[in-house]
Formats: C-alpha cells, structure tokens, sequence
C-alpha cells in the first residue's frame, strides 16, 4: 500500500495544474485514480502495477524523466510508465498511429495499465465530453481506442469492459458511422489531429 499511496502523492504533485478537457475541466488526478481504480476492479493485484497505472502519464505529461521514476519508484513501474508513454517529439497522428502498432508487444504489466487508460478515457468521454470536440473527432476517437485495445491481448474482463462501453457509445454516432469503415474512420480522425 505504500507504494501506490507514495505514487497517488508524487503523482497529484507533478500533475497539479493539469485538468481534464471536460467542461468542468476536472482536476487530472481524477482520470490516474480511475485507471487504478478500473484495474482493481478488475483483480489486478500487483502493486506495481497499480503504482504504474497511477504515474502512467507523467513522462509524457509532465517534465519527470524515467530516471526520475526509477530512482522514486523502481526499475520495474519506470519501464511500465515508459511503455505506456507516447514520444512528444512526434507529430500527433503519428503517435496514435505508433499506439496501435506497438500495443502488441507491450509487456503484461503495460498491457493492464494501457487497456484500463482506454476503458477510464472512453467513459470520460461519453460521461463529459471535452467541450471543444466534434461527434466526429469522438467516433474517431471511440474508434481508435478500440484499434488499440483489440491489439494488446490481456485480461478478458477487460476487453469485455472496454467492448461494452465501446458499443454502447458507437451506437449514439450511427449518422457518422453507418457508410463508412473502421479504417476510414481512422484516418479521417487522425487527419483531424494534423
């Protein structure tokens, strides 16, 4: 319990000023707490697991580097957070399109915290939508996580989770989905990104 009550402080820390893009533009700390959450949920165990859901984001969000992590945390919960970090130098269509190519050979460990990230982020979004999006860039958005998710391959409570809320909000944007495939889609999503 230690760790991950060392990594909810270190975490609303580093994090402090960053909010969700809802409209109430809820604290960020929320959205760490929820992917933990959802993983318990889900009789994940592991502290360092449930330590790494919580830092998930931090290099990729904040100035923290891996060293960083490991010397606060270990080895372990810094290579997890790693491999759940996208590379800011790279444009933002190419990072998503890295996400789903790279979901599959995700440790075990990453594979948990990035399915649940996706599980927390599509409930946001059908709970309070940010403000500034279109139903297009959400259907989008809704079909790109589930490209990601269908790759990573772990835990079948999961990905039942993730599928249901998945179905659920894909049927509310029938008018932008009914002609049109997955991978068109995709790429008009990530165009919108450019």
């Amino acid at each position: 319990m230690k760790k991950i009550t060392k990594a909810l402080l270190y975490a609303s820390k580093k994090h402090k000023k960053q909010k969700r893009k809802d409209i109430e533009k809820t604290p960020y700390i929320n959205h760490l707490i929820d992917v933990m959450n959802i993983l318990i949920k889900h009789k994940v165990k592991s502290k360092k697991v449930l330590a790494s859901a919580i830092l998930h984001d931090i290099i990729e969000d904040t100035d923290v580097q891996y060293e960083e992590i490991e010397n606060e945390f270990s080895k372990k919960i810094a290579n997890i957070v790693l491999e759940c970090s996208d590379d800011k130098n790279l444009p933002k269509p190419e990072r998503k399109i890295k996400q789903i190519e790279s979901a599959d050979k995700k440790s075990k460990s990453a594979k948990l915290v990035k399915i649940a990230d996706k599980i927390s982020n599509i409930k946001r979004l059908r709970d309070e939508p940010p403000s500034s999006w279109s139903k297009e860039r959400m259907v989008g958005y809704l079909v790109w996580c589930k490209k990601v998710v269908e790759k990573l391959n772990t835990k079948k409570s999961l990905h039942k989770t993730f599928t249901k809320i998945y179905k659920s909000e894909i049927k509310k944007y029938k008018e932008y989905t009914e002609n049109k495939s997955e991978d068109l889609i995709l790429e008009e999503y990530l165009n919108m990104l450019k």
